[in-house]
């Protein structure tokens, strides 16, 4: 099984990609940049214990106590075995992109569960709009700040 959060929830924003890739052509190029900085952002994210969320309410809680799984002891939050934060993967085509994990338990923790506290590894939609923009502006506008 595996986990899997695509970007959900930019409707506005797709909208825009899709006049835009009517008049431009192939977006593959652009989808495949900003899946790269969506997956960047979520690794960043790990290394900074949650703390990349711009929603206060978002960034992780701290540990009560260190954890002791599989015989090592981490104080860093949902970096056990550090698999969590290493099996991600990208793809994209011409216009949609998926930036998934391949660790089953990532959604448990991405929603959360009764035993298991909610920790968004992924951004809120604006946040992740801002992630993204980038990589359709270089495609589209050559840099320029268009969306």
């Amino acid at each position: 099984m595996e986990g899997s959060v695509e970007f959900i929830g930019l409707k506005s924003f797709a909208k825009e990609i899709k006049r835009m890739q009517k008049a431009s052509g192939n977006l593959r190029p652009a989808f495949k940049r900003a899946a790269v900085l969506y997956q960047q952002w979520v690794w960043k994210n790990f290394q900074r214990d949650g703390g990349l969320h711009n929603n206060a309410s978002l960034k992780w809680k701290p540990l009560k106590k260190p954890s002791s799984r599989r015989g090592g002891i981490s104080s860093k939050i949902l970096r056990d075995t550090g698999r969590l934060q290493r099996d991600w993967e990208f793809s994209a085509g011409n216009n949609w992109a998926s930036v998934k994990s391949g660790v089953f338990y990532s959604s448990f923790h991405e929603n959360g569960t009764g035993k298991i506290p909610q920790r968004k590894i992924f951004p809120e939609s604006k946040q992740a709009e801002e992630i993204i923009a980038p990589a359709f502006n270089m495609h589209l506008f050559k840099g320029k700040d268009k969306i």
